[in-house]
């Protein structure tokens, strides 16, 4: 799939900036405690979406990217993170792991390929799809603090989150494989 992705764009040669921006994800299994982990093929698709498609689509990007004639060609890899990647969260064991997994691959994929810009983006807490199907858990105590952050001053639209991260690219001044948080771009001091 992701082959033919790539070839449908072509000679890339055209281009100045060359992106991928890596937000597919999903929670994963959050009606289970981990010690109830044990269907091990949901689990492998799980990570098959979480782990294993950014890694094979930023593979398929590069090699479109490095054979291009355009040697001026600017490449940037952004991956959407979540402070779950680096703050445990009851019941989202797998998404917890997912996540601190992918900002490390990221980080050393930077490591060998120096020409290639790539940031981390944690994008803040938002009113997403994703955030209102966690509210579905049938626990109370993961409910309520999700209840809790949905009324704070600092619960974003995807809009919200969305300029800053287009700022960021556009600025293009943070340290490469750096993991920036929206919210201290923002200027704003939460502990969620």
């Amino acid at each position: 799939m992701n082959r033919k992705i790539f070839e449908t764009v072509g000679d890339v040669s055209r281009f100045s900036h060359a992106i991928i921006i890596h937000n597919a994800a999903s929670l994963g299994i959050i009606s289970k405690y981990a010690r109830e982990m044990n269907d091990v093929s949901s689990i492998q698709q799980f990570f098959l979406l979480n782990m294993t498609a950014p890694i094979v689509m930023t593979s398929s990007f590069l090699k479109c990217t490095n054979g291009c004639r355009n040697s001026s060609l600017r490449k940037t890899v952004v991956q959407i993170t979540s402070l779950a990647g680096s703050r445990p969260q009851k019941l989202m064991h797998l998404y917890c792991a997912a996540k601190s997994g992918r900002d490390m691959f990221f980080r050393s994929m930077a490591v060998e390929e120096s020409k290639v810009r790539t940031l981390t983006y944690e994008p803040g807490a938002m009113d997403t799809m994703m955030f209102k199907d966690a509210l579905k858990t049938n626990d109370t105590e993961f409910r309520a603090n999700l209840d809790r952050i949905s009324g704070e001053d600092f619960f974003l639209s995807p809009k919200e989150s969305a300029s800053v991260l287009v700022k960021l690219l556009e600025e293009d001044k943070y340290e490469n494989a750096d993991i920036v948080h929206c919210y201290d771009v923002l200027g704003l001091n939460v502990n969620v």
